[in-house]
């Protein structure tokens, strides 16, 4: 677990927050791969190696009925909004907020205490600008 701590450190936020990060996809409980690789990137700038290979992995190793599909689209932003590139990835809808994080004590083997008591995926706020 010490070598995936940025990934483990990740799907508790987004269990602790109820929320998964912004994609193109318009319910709660889906969000894309792209989007989530480049909120944690985001958010791990001293971290350069962090990709969706290992944190696919530890999302279906702690997350009971976690769905994928492929040939989703996830639009990126560069240059202060001036370019937008559209990529392919995979969609992941999660399963419920209570579900996910009994599955993610059991695995750390912990109790931890969640700052709020969603049951279910809420939406994030700022979703018009189509960023994270």
């Amino acid at each position: 677990m010490a070598a995936h701590r940025e990934y483990f450190d990740y799907l508790q936020l987004l269990l602790d927050r109820a929320a998964l990060p912004y994609c193109d996809v318009h319910l709660p409980n889906l969000t894309t791969m792209a989007a989530m690789v480049a909120e944690l990137q985001d958010m791990n700038h001293m971290v350069p190696w962090l990709n969706s290979v290992v944190l696919g992995r530890v999302l279906h190793r702690l997350l009971p009925g976690l769905l994928k599909w492929h040939g989703s689209d996830h639009a990126i932003w560069f240059h202060g909004n001036q370019v937008q590139i559209h990529l392919s990835t995979t969609c992941y809808r999660f399963p419920e907020v209570s579900k996910a994080r009994i599955a993610y004590e059991m695995f750390s083997d912990s109790r931890i205490d969640w700052r709020n008591d969603f049951d279910q995926w809420q939406e994030i706020a700022s979703r018009s600008d189509g960023q994270i």
